[in-house]
């Protein structure tokens, strides 16, 4: 293989590696996603609504009470987020992110609380958010 064509494949490799760990936000930032996330970090945990599904949300990591809940929609089409149980149901636009809160303002005990989107509950557009 040519040195040209090796860097080539090493950069495409790159973009890829980069790509799969970092997304841009909405306002243009990189922000790193919660692959590595233990649950007990700090500031935000990220779920991604992507056109018919929540990623990172089946279920999250187990999260503590101190942890804010953000869901950023990136597909094509409004999301919603209810949380059966609260009175929490908000609609996101494409392209925008969603600050549900502080997950110890919802979820008053440890467990599993399921939460779904009301316009795409249908084609199974749901996930559970794990507080310990």
């Amino acid at each position: 293989m040519s040195r040209p064509a090796r860097r080539a494949a090493v950069l495409c490799c790159l973009a890829l590696v980069l790509g799969s760990a970092c997304t841009a936000g909405s306002t243009g930032q990189v922000v790193v996603r919660n692959e590595q996330d233990p649950g007990h970090g700090h500031g935000a945990y990220f779920v991604t609504a992507i056109d018919y599904h929540f990623h990172d949300a089946h279920p999250t990591v187990p999260l503590t009470a101190d942890r804010v809940l953000v869901v950023q929609n990136e597909g094509s089409n409004v999301h919603n987020v209810t949380i059966p149980g609260t009175t929490f149901s908000r609609d996101v636009k494409p392209g925008h992110s969603l600050d549900v809160g502080r997950i110890g303002s919802l979820f008053h005990k440890p467990g599993s609380y399921p939460f779904f989107c009301s316009y795409h509950l249908d084609r199974g557009m749901k996930g559970v958010i794990v507080v310990r």
